[in-house]
């Protein structure tokens, strides 16, 4: 599948070279360095963290195309997005008052989709680390997860809508189109506006239990369709969130280092969700509440040099447990230099109600990235 999904990129590059299609081209590579106070941290020292390539075009006035392939991510390649855009006339689906459809692979459209630090195409964001209720796996399943679907996007004045659509096991990575079983869509509701130069909105997206065992003459479970208790849809997982922005106007620093020529942004989301256990004999223990919010808070320091953010997480794993909450505090500043550089350093503390669990995820990040 791996081999099949690069060979359709780059079948796609040679049409679009030998349509003299208006092509973009570009890059990004990135370097970090994790610095734990204290041994219970994750992923510490110095790590080449990703090279990418990404080109974007008009095929036609009314449709576009976007591909990201990853030349080294996590010590693997492998396309992130490749869509396809359907629009009116230079108003792509997704931008902000447009309307059509997007076909392909992608983030689900819900709230600040991706929390992804790919300015150069989504809100991009200001870190290192993820925010925590974004960043978090639970059950092996996680909103920044890409999947391969199909989005409608429509406006009316100063409201969005979008629908969409998805394969609901995951990425193209565990995607294979032999096996009907694996034909379990999630389905993403989004809706926004702006009024007054304040963006708000609420997000819905589910995913339905579906039931994919086979069982013997007596009703025992003896295959889960190869995937174990990993199998996203042995759960019936539902997300709702709602997000704010203010100043609409204003642009993330990973898109503009001004601000979009105001002096500071403020935005964040609270997002509920639930994991109902689809079987009484389900691997899983109990059906498992969670939610969690994040406030963040950009202001230039120079202009279009150096930019400050501070963030708030926290973060409620399971409303069952007692004392797993998590609160993260992240001070940071971005540096932008030579046209093409950036400097991100900034500090977590992290704090967990249940000090028999955690109370040393403290660490320092740095990121050095190179945009071509």
């Amino acid at each position: 599948m791996k081999k099949s999904m690069i060979i359709i990129c780059f079948m796609l590059i040679s049409l679009f070279i030998y349509a003299q299609v208006d092509i973009n081209f570009g890059g990004e590579l990135k370097f970090r360095n994790r610095i734990n106070l204290e041994t219970e941290g994750t992923s510490p020292g110095f790590e080449f963290y990703e090279l990418e390539f990404f080109m974007d075009g008009d095929i036609t006035d009314y449709n576009s195309f976007y591909i990201e392939y990853t030349a080294m991510h996590k010590n693997k390649p492998e396309p992130e997005n490749v869509w396809i855009d359907l629009h009116a006339p230079m108003r792509p689906a997704f931008a902000q008052g447009g309307m059509g459809v997007r076909i392909g692979h992608y983030h689900v459209p819900f709230g600040y989709e991706n929390d992804d630090n790919e300015g150069y195409m989504y809100h991009g964001r200001s870190s290192v680390n993820h925010s925590q209720i974004h960043g978090r796996t639970v059950d092996g399943w996680k909103l920044r997860n890409r999947q391969i679907g199909i989005t409608g996007c429509y406006s009316v004045g100063p409201v969005t809508a979008w629908l969409g659509m998805f394969n609901g096991n995951g990425n193209w990575t565990q995607y294979d189109a032999s096996d009907s079983k694996m034909w379990d869509y999630d389905y993403s509701a989004k809706v926004q506006a702006n009024v007054a130069d304040i963006e708000f909105g609420a997000s819905h997206w589910l995913a339905p239990g579906v039931d994919t065992r086979t069982v013997d003459d007596d009703g025992e479970p003896t295959d889960y369709n190869g995937h174990g208790g990993d199998y996203n849809h042995t759960r019936d997982i539902t997300r709702t969130g709602v997000h704010f922005k203010w100043p609409a106007s204003s642009l993330y620093v990973a898109q503009d280092p001004a601000l979009g020529g105001a002096p500071f942004l403020i935005f964040g989301e609270y997002i509920m969700g639930e994991h109902k256990d689809v079987y009484d004999w389900d691997l899983f223990d109990s059906d498992q509440k969670l939610w969690g919010y994040f406030i963040e808070a950009q202001f230039g320091i120079i202009p279009e040099t150096l930019i400050g953010f501070i963030r708030y997480d926290y973060y409620e794993p399971n409303e069952d447990i007692e004392g797993d909450e998590t609160v993260a505090i992240t001070p940071g500043i971005d540096w932008f230099f030579w046209n093409s550089m950036k400097v991100i350093v900034e500090y977590d503390y992290i704090h967990n109600e249940n000090e028999d669990v955690t109370a040393k995820q403290d660490r320092v990040a740095l990121e050095i990235s190179l945009t071509f």
